[in-house]
């Protein structure tokens, strides 16, 4: 594991079972993220990419293998551990906002921040995230009165609040217009660039995917990994590259 590796999958496998049948979801998934590096991941609906984000980000625990973040194995922790892990070192975003129907976006953005923090500090530095997604004039407002790329840029502030190595979203910009979505992923460079962020963005959209510095494409539970340039050709679609020795030596 390289020294400036954030997160590292070492051989993770997932499955859910009923009384009669087991169902594979992911098969011997390994990679690694690396400090400040955007990680992109595409697949068909049902490949697994939501559920390989969720154990990634300590949401939900692989069937066998394991999930390190700074050194630190995360994937057998204690829930509580790793809540307390998680609310210091994680962020997450989705598609759909979750925001909190009856606080302001201020109040929203500072929820994270109430666990070990006095209020005002909390709100203080809540605003201060809000400024940086250029939310300022929107502190006092509920969700409804927002926009959706108001209401998303309100969740990035939460999930960036408590200043996490990583970054996890999934379909950040399912809910949004081109316009909304093209502003957000500029949105998160900016970020990423300011808080020396890593990323990890699942997507469909090619568009979005190539915003990364490599993307992943995870097709029947299993892993490819190809450059962002590559899986923005249209040709990528259908045919996938052989993996370079060089990474699959590194996956032994």
């Amino acid at each position: 594991m390289q020294n400036n590796t954030i997160v590292h999958v070492q051989g993770v496998h997932k499955e859910l079972s009923n009384d009669e049948k087991t169902f594979p979801i992911l098969h011997n998934i390994n990679l690694s993220i690396r400090q400040g590096e955007w990680v992109s991941l595409v697949g068909p609906s049902g490949s697994g990419k939501t559920t390989l984000l969720g154990i990634m980000a300590g949401i939900d625990r692989p069937t066998t293998g394991k999930v390190f973040m700074h050194g630190q194995e995360i994937s057998s922790m204690r829930e509580g551990q790793l809540a307390r892990f998680r609310n210091q070192q994680i962020g997450i975003i989705f598609q759909s906002f979750f925001l909190i129907s009856s606080l302001t976006a201020l109040e929203n953005v500072a929820v994270p921040l109430f666990i070990g923090k006095n209020k005002r500090h909390a709100l203080d530095k809540a605003a201060d995230m809000l400024a940086q997604v250029g939310l300022s004039h929107r502190l006092n407002n509920r969700p409804h009165q927002l926009s959706g790329g108001e209401q998303q840029r309100v969740a990035i502030a939460r999930a960036l609040v408590t200043e996490p190595a990583i970054l996890y979203a999934d379909e950040p910009t399912g809910n949004l217009d081109s316009s909304s979505s093209q502003q957000l992923m500029m949105l998160l460079h900016t970020l990423r660039k300011r808080q020396n962020l890593s990323l990890m963005v699942v997507t469909h959209d090619n568009n979005v995917a190539a915003h990364g510095d490599r993307v992943l494409h995870l097709y029947d539970g299993m892993l490819v990994d190809r450059p962002a340039s590559v899986a923005s050709s249209p040709s990528t679609t259908t045919a996938l590259a052989p993996m370079p020795k060089s990474e699959a030596n590194g996956r032994q």
